[in-house]
């Protein structure tokens, strides 16, 4: 075992070393290292990067007939933050937070105390910036420091860092194995601990939340849902919409799971960013957060002749916006299926014959049968004929048609997912592709829709209250022949 930097601390079953160490063992004796969170080596102030195998701030290896090495890897940090993003305690905690930045991998670093962001409590250190309108933020907490089992890191979303404003946000919660070693009690500060502390045991933690206004929580607890959610793969992504609030969790950053959703009042102003609370006044607890994006709501108009609209009245209030030639599309909506007609439409109106062409290349999974993809609909009213292809979070397409008639079309792997509707007269042509130039047919149906009807792009989250997004390109209607 060693460092990428020379008199770094790190720690080997529960002891301190600053120089290279060696243990030569029988096969199958299990180690446990950690790093050190935060070291000033020289004037120069580090923190924890990761191990050289990829583990984060906890690793451990069973020893076998070969040798093996294992590198604790810390980088130099500068306590000045990337243009827009600002730091601050919010509530005065007893312990003052702080906030590093290391440029060479965009990772923030913050150190934050504080009873609680819950109840009769609002105190964490807060790395924020200005979000004006809707929008969303995506953060990987590579790992979080143990100072109670309900310290807290994630993003959020708050009206403001004054005491008591608004907030929704997501988490996550120390999750730990037996024989951790403690580096994070008594002792310690943003400057480094004074000596390893015994192992935890037995495990602390209590999952993955979303809380909001300082009594509503949601969360995901159960082992099989949090199969591998685990440091240093613990993503979560919240996003506003109107004064609807929706959170998820990935392993991957790719597919993501629902945490769950709601209603906040909260001005169109407000502030988006990271967050860390120790659950311990007398405590800090540190995070290590990458990957990290806010993606703020464009607003940009849909190009002529497109307009959006809700069909059926769903709860939640759906848009629809167009940047760089990607129709995003966000809706809500029980169903597009027998005695339900509730989406979220981004269409045109149309008169006679014509194809519409579209890539689906996301989709948010808020309900296994959640529906994403194009329609031929006679109007925008609920309960009118329609077709429509759709594809569904599960890997699935299908095509639905007037509230009853089904039929499968395959599966489909992200982004190269492309349908194809095609009117001639009362017929309509159902095809799918995996690259847009070979099509595969689906379906053909004769279908009663008059002359004068509307084409376009749909979302349903099947979810009453939830939104679920997804983003479109190569969109394109011809009409004829």
């Amino acid at each position: 075992m060693n460092t990428n930097i020379p008199g770094a601390a790190y720690v080997v079953d529960g002891t301190w070393h600053t120089t290279p160490y060696t243990t030569q063992d029988g096969v199958g004796i299990q180690h446990v290292l950690s790093g050190v969170p935060t070291q000033t080596i020289g004037g120069k102030r580090y923190r924890f990067q990761g191990w050289s195998d990829g583990k984060a701030l906890t690793n451990s290896f069973t020893t076998t007939a070969t040798s093996g090495t294992y590198t604790a890897n810390y980088e130099q940090v500068s306590s000045t933050l990337p243009a827009s993003w600002q730091t601050a305690d919010v509530g005065a905690p007893l312990m003052p937070g702080t906030t590093d930045y290391a440029a060479s991998d965009q990772t923030f670093y913050v150190d934050g105390a504080g009873a609680d962001v819950f109840g009769a409590n609002d105190q964490f250190r807060y790395v924020y910036q200005p979000l004006n309108g809707d929008g969303t933020i995506i953060a990987r907490v590579r790992y979080q420091t143990i100072s109670s089992p309900w310290a807290k890191a994630g993003v959020m979303i708050k009206e403001s860092t004054t005491t008591r404003s608004n907030f929704v946000d997501a988490l996550v919660t120390p999750t730990v194995s037996p024989n951790t070693p403690n580096i994070n009690g008594v002792g310690c500060t943003p400057d480094g601990c004074d000596s390893p502390l015994p192992p935890i045991t037995p495990p602390v933690g209590n999952g993955l939340r979303m809380q909001y206004n300082f009594t509503g929580s949601q969360s995901v607890t159960s082992p099989a849902a949090l199969a591998g959610y685990n440091s240093p793969n613990e993503w979560l992504k919240l996003q506003r919409v109107g004064n609807t609030f929706t959170s998820w969790y990935s392993t991957d950053g790719n597919t993501w799971s629902m945490i769950g959703t709601t209603n906040v009042t909260m001005n169109a102003t407000a502030t988006i960013g990271l967050f860390v609370n120790s659950h311990n006044i007398g405590q800090y607890s540190t995070a290590a957060f990458d990957h990290v994006q806010v993606t703020a709501a464009t607003n940009n108009p849909l190009p002529t002749p497109w307009a959006d609209t809700d069909v059926g009245s769903p709860a939640l209030k759906g848009s629809a916006s167009y940047t760089n030639n990607v129709f995003t599309v966000n809706g809500s909506g029980t169903d597009i299926y027998k005695t339900s007609d509730q989406f979220n439409y981004a269409y045109q109106p149309v008169s006679g014959n014509g194809t519409l062409i579209a890539r689906v290349t996301s989709q948010t999974n808020t309900s296994s049968n959640a529906k994403a993809g194009i329609m031929f609909k006679q109007s925008t009213t609920a309960g009118d004929a329609y077709i429509l292809i759709a594809v569904a979070p599960g890997g699935g397409i299908k095509v639905q048609y007037n509230f009853t008639g089904s039929a499968g079309g395959g599966t489909y792997t992200f982004p190269n997912v492309w349908m194809k509707l095609t009117r001639v007269g009362s017929t309509f042509t159902a095809s799918v592709s995996s690259d847009g130039v070979t099509w595969t047919q689906i379906i053909s149906k004769t279908l009663t829709i008059t002359g004068s009807a509307t084409a376009g792009l749909f979302v349903c989250s099947h979810n009453a209250a939830a939104i679920g997004t997804a983003t479109f390109d190569n969109v394109s209607f011809t009409p004829g022949p």
